[in-house]
């Protein structure tokens, strides 16, 4: 990792309310298109029977696609997070591992469809795996992209 990602990765496990969820960010790819993540079963992250608390594995992932894709996309472009929704499949009973990755032809998607359109809103699906790459929990979020409209020079 270049000393930029590094200083990125360290901002956002720095940030309170992410490091509140007890994640943690382990990489952040040169090109800033993939971010891979953590969840220890600890004390803080565990809940009543001993498993990784639910709204921790929404809230560490929550915020994360929207950021990315605000940086990918760049100034001429609004990205929101519009909602979300989770999928518990299995209790996170170990460390939990989760990739979010932007492809550029998603990028290219995103910009071709806003020169035909005002707005797209698009479903993305996140997944926290074990480390032998069971899916324990899928978190589904809907995302709101714009152009930004250019105000005119006077």
């Amino acid at each position: 990792m270049s000393l930029k990602t590094t200083a990125m990765r360290w901002t956002f496990n720095l940030f309170p309310v992410f490091r509140n969820t007890g994640a943690r960010i382990t990489e952040i790819s040169e090109d800033q298109h993939l971010i891979r993540l953590k969840l220890p079963l600890k004390r803080s992250t565990r809940n009543y029977v001993g498993t990784i608390y639910g709204g921790t594995m929404y809230s560490a992932l929550d915020g994360i696609l929207m950021v990315m894709f605000i940086r990918l996309l760049g100034k001429d472009y609004i990205v929101w997070d519009k909602s979300g929704r989770v999928e518990y499949l299995k209790p996170g009973r170990e460390m939990l591992f989760a990739d979010v990755e932007i492809t550029d032809h998603e990028l290219a998607f995103v910009r071709s469809t806003l020169e035909q359109t005002t707005k797209l809103e698009k479903e993305y699906t996140l997944e926290w795996r074990t480390g032998d790459g069971e899916v324990c929990c899928r978190v589904h979020k809907l995302l709101y992209f714009r152009k930004r409209e250019k105000t005119p020079v006077a």
